[in-house]
């Protein structure tokens, strides 16, 4: 789905998993996350301290795992939000159900990931005044 969107857009961007081992140093892989990502989208986790080599415009989709029940996995909530609007990055929210005790093993909504993207690299930023958690709706 993701990939069909970039295609779709055809602005010359293509998806690609982030893998560290391939550059041969710290060095190389700063000046990639700086010079070369438009988008990011990953499951909450320590990937994301990539964003502090990052430039702007960038858009930042973190995939939240809640449990069943609708509680948090981790108690960090906010951390990449505030990295991503320290840095004036473009942020989304979305929750995934966990499918196990392991937090990194959840179901995402492919399609909500993909409208989020959509949107984000459709508009760039996401102004201040928008809710915290852009891909969540809330209830009283």
């Amino acid at each position: 789905m993701l990939q069909q969107l970039l295609d779709d857009r055809r602005q010359n961007e293509y998806l690609e998993v982030f893998d560290p081992k391939k550059f041969p140093s710290l060095k190389f892989a700063m000046l990639y996350w700086s010079q070369n990502v438009r988008a990011v989208v990953g499951m909450h986790g320590g990937g994301f301290y990539n964003l502090y080599f990052a430039t702007a415009p960038l858009s930042v989709v973190e995939i939240w795992p809640v449990s069943a029940d609708g509680r948090q996995v981790h108690a960090t909530t906010n951390l990449f939000w505030e990295v991503s609007r320290l840095r004036g990055f473009d942020y989304w929210l979305l929750p995934a159900t966990t499918v196990s005790a392991s937090s990194s093993d959840a179901n995402a909504d492919c399609s909500m990931i993909t409208a989020a993207v959509r949107l984000a690299l459709g508009r760039g930023y996401a102004t201040v005044l928008e809710p915290f958690y852009q891909g969540t709706t809330w209830s009283a």
